[in-house]
């Protein structure tokens, strides 16, 4: 990890858009266990969930959500963070 990268994403919130399970279909991380996502978001850099190609993937949002809360023991809270990073992502106003 380039720690002064990490810096500079949480610093400037910077989303990065994640695609667990096709991280995983193309060998980009070994597991959804190893996937960098929880420990991104621990870190403080903004993180947003999707499916990539969907069809292609067999999965679907609700699919990567069930997966992820599973992998990592995700609450509530840390989905409505989630949802909160993908609004702003997308220049929605977000209280």
């Amino acid at each position: 990890e380039d720690m002064s990268l990490i810096e500079r994403l949480r610093r400037d919130q910077v989303a990065l858009e994640m695609c667990p399970t096709s991280n995983v279909q193309t060998g980009a991380v070994a597991s959804l266990a190893a996937h960098p996502i929880d420990e991104l978001l621990l870190l403080g850099v903004p993180v947003t969930v999707s499916t990539d190609a969907r069809t292609v993937s067999s999965t679907t949002l609700s699919g990567e959500y069930a997966a992820l809360r599973h992998a990592f023991l995700w609450t509530d809270k840390t989905w409505k963070s989630i949802q909160a990073h993908a609004a702003r992502a997308a220049f929605a106003d977000v209280p």
